[in-house]
């Protein structure tokens, strides 16, 4: 395989699984497991931290988990 196949598939790789892990953090707000999908939108964010709706989604949580000021903070970042 090419140097440029391999990357290519690694990116795609890559998205697949952060379209997964946002896909699992939806789900665990819809079950109100907030602290799990805290968990998933900080993995993500790792990886792509200007992701406006991964931010808001994030903030959505953490105002639910009572995180009031951190909740603030995502959705000013998400603007």
């Amino acid at each position: 395989m090419s140097e440029y196949k391999q990357h290519d598939r690694h990116e795609h790789d890559q998205y697949n699984h952060m379209r997964d892990l946002y896909s699992q953090a939806v789900a665990a707000y819809k079950k109100r497991k907030y602290t799990r999908a805290a968990e998933l939108y900080d993995r993500i964010l790792a990886r792509f931290p200007d992701a406006d709706l991964v931010l808001y989604n994030q903030g959505l949580t953490l105002l639910k988990m009572g995180r009031l000021s951190e909740a603030a903070a995502s959705f000013t970042r998400a603007t």
